[in-house]
């Protein structure tokens, strides 16, 4: 048999991949702290104390790039030839530009049916939703995925260029530049980098985007995939004690810079960004048995995410008294959105068995 025949046949082998239940709870939860968090500032009127909880939600989307990044390398570090590696790079960054392609398109029948009815269909606001389209999003919450396939093609050819000290020194100051545009917004305000700054937001309008939020999160899960942690009782105390201290600083920060500066915006805490590696290296510490739920929670988390405004904007948009009405009571709303997102995320992986195309949206 010639070398190229085994090279193919290397290249089409299936990747044997280990299963991280861990990471699929902890990605189920803050799936469901995003949706719950959003329905709390949209539609919701929960006491302080309530609000402050699904503030919490923050560190959500920092834990999906990191998860993304470490499950990511961990396949591709499996596979042996640059050829296959290249061949799964291209198959992921495929996969998630259909999917986010397939979203856009299901949420454009809300977009244009609201520039329809406020009379604003127009040049100018096909221009605007262009000029956001290119830098940040189609619609709102999914700008997670081109983030990340951004973030993945930068991880991707970077590792291998640069060395570990340089990619951290570089993830470093792409966050901190991220963090001064965006949290720590009032350390230049007022002074020429503050005016650069607004110079940057008329152009690219948000610094969460897959250079300045994803790269540092997918880079922390490669370091993550890198350092072969093992499961022991041992190194999940260790782990969750810093994540429990890390924890508690994030709520610091966060109420200081809320009381003193007025910061809502805590995408960029620097104690978010401590906490974020501390939760991933404790799930990556506990080891759990197979259950057929961890890989339902592994399909839900991601449909409950893509999903989730066609139960805050869209249906609310086309169905505005219904809504009205089973939103009415924040508590009773709260169950609702989170009962008809997961009832129709169910129902969507369903379908999918019998429509295979449907498998592209998640």
């Amino acid at each position: 048999m010639s070398e190229a025949v085994k090279t193919s046949e290397l290249q089409l082998e299936p990747l044997k991949r280990k299963n991280y239940w861990t990471l699929d709870i902890v990605k189920f939860i803050c799936a469901l702290f995003i949706i719950s968090a959003h329905f709390a500032s949209e539609w919701g009127k929960f006491p302080p104390i309530i609000d402050y909880a699904f503030s919490i939600y923050i560190v959500s989307v920092p834990f999906f790039f990191a998860c993304s990044g470490f499950l990511f390398f961990v396949k591709l570090n499996s596979i042996p030839t640059k050829e296959g590696k290249f061949s799964y790079f291209l198959s992921y960054e495929k996969r998630i530009l259909i999917m986010y392609g397939l979203w856009t398109a299901v949420y454009m029948i809300h977009v244009i049916s609201s520039w329809c009815i406020k009379g604003i269909f127009n040049i100018t606001t096909i221009l605007n939703w262009l000029h956001s389209a290119l830098v940040i999003q189609t619609y709102s919450t999914i700008w997670f995925l081109p983030a990340l396939a951004v973030g993945i093609a930068l991880a991707y050819f970077l590792v291998t260029r640069l060395s570990k000290t340089q990619m951290i020194i570089l993830c470093v100051a792409l966050y901190v530049f991220g963090m001064l545009g965006y949290t720590y917004y009032f350390v230049f305000e007022g002074t020429p980098i503050g005016t650069f700054y607004s110079w940057y937001y008329v152009v690219f309008k948000t610094t969460r985007n897959g250079l300045f939020n994803a790269l540092p999160f997918i880079y922390m899960g490669y370091l993550a995939s890198n350092m072969n942690i093992q499961p022991s009782k041992d190194n999940a105390i260790k782990y969750g004690a810093c994540a429990g201290v890390s924890f508690a600083l994030m709520i610091g920060e966060s109420f200081l810079l809320k009381l003193k500066f007025n910061v809502t915006g805590m995408d960029f805490g620097i104690f978010v960004a401590v906490f974020t590696y501390f939760l991933l290296m404790t799930a990556l510490s506990v080891d759990l048995k197979e259950r057929k739920i961890f890989i339902w929670f592994r399909k839900l988390s991601i449909l409950i995410f893509v999903t989730q405004r066609i139960f805050l904007s869209m249906l609310p948009f086309f169905l505005p008294k219904v809504f009205d009405v089973l939103y009415r009571n924040s508590y009773i709303g709260l169950i609702v959105v989170i009962a008809l997102t997961i009832g129709f995320s169910i129902g969507f992986i369903h379908l999918s068995k019998k429509v295979k195309f449907l498998k592209r949206m998640y």
